[in-house]
């Protein structure tokens, strides 16, 4: 249960570092799919091309009852996500694009193996912990969590 959890959320969290500003609740469960099937390289050769669609279009409910209370709690308040009132249309939030301290908590929460490999792509002089292996620590995490960040608004 706790290990299921600790997955949603770091799934949420990635979602929200990929989505743009302003996303439907629609675009965060499609976006959390993709994650789930990227890699697979059934997806380019074999797969129906509209199965993630079909899958959020089918799991709405299930969906919601997974990730909604996480978006709308911690993981919300992590990316500052506000709701946007838009009458009958659907659900949808925006978020502190610019924010590094809010891309960086984002970033904690992705898994050690996720931040290893981004550790790489983050210039070692820039990087307090450019030794994956010290990823396990709260504080090099953050360290590096900021990096990126910090890097991403730069290259904007």
């Amino acid at each position: 249960e706790r290990a299921m959890r600790i997955n949603f959320r770091s799934a949420i969290c990635a979602a929200l570092l990929l989505l743009p500003e302003q996303f439907a609740k629609r675009d965060l469960y499609r976006e959390i799919c993709t994650l789930s099937y990227r890699g697979d390289v059934r997806m380019a050769f074999a797969e129906d091309k509209s199965k993630i669609e079909n899958i959020v279009a089918g799991s709405e409910e299930e969906l919601d009852g997974i990730y909604l209370g996480e978006v709308e709690g911690p993981c919300g308040a992590m990316a500052g996500l506000r709701r946007l009132e838009g009458g009958d249309g659907p659900l949808a939030w925006s978020q502190e694009e610019g924010s590094a301290s809010s891309r960086a908590e984002l970033l904690t929460h992705l898994p050690r193996s996720v931040l290893a490999e981004l550790s790489g792509r983050v210039p070692a002089s820039a990087s307090a912990c450019a030794d994956p292996r010290r990823l396990g620590s709260p504080e090099a995490r953050w360290s590096l969590a900021m990096d990126l960040a910090r890097r991403r608004e730069e290259m904007r």
